[in-house]
């Protein structure tokens, strides 16, 4: 049996500003809330995305190529999408060598 899925601000602000910037914050929880009823729960992840940012503990709500990390609600009853995660964004550690090779490039010498 699936629990319902809730989304964290933070989520639903990553998703507007991701995917859907025409909508408000509202109307993105909104849409939210309405597609993860018709939506998949993946534990193993999208194929999309790279094992260093997939964890063993976690699954995902898969919406497009929108994923979103869940967790389990402090009381146990719902699953909580903390972030949203698109198709073709950098992890945290390719965005960091990113910007160190970046820096390493504008300085003098």
């Amino acid at each position: 049996m699936n629990r319902p899925v809730t989304f964290a601000n933070h989520a639903i602000e990553r998703y507007r500003e991701r995917l859907r910037p025409a909508l408000s914050i509202e109307g993105a929880a909104l849409e939210l809330k309405r597609l993860s009823a018709h939506s998949t729960i993946d534990p193993d992840g999208p194929s999309w995305m790279s094992p260093e940012r997939k964890d063993d503990r976690t699954s995902f709500l898969e919406i497009g190529d929108a994923a979103f990390p869940l967790e389990p609600s402090d009381d146990g009853e719902t699953l909580v999408a903390k972030t949203c995660l698109v198709r073709g964004s950098l992890s945290p550690q390719a965005r960091d060598r990113r910007n160190r090779m970046r820096r390493s490039r504008r300085r003098p010498g």
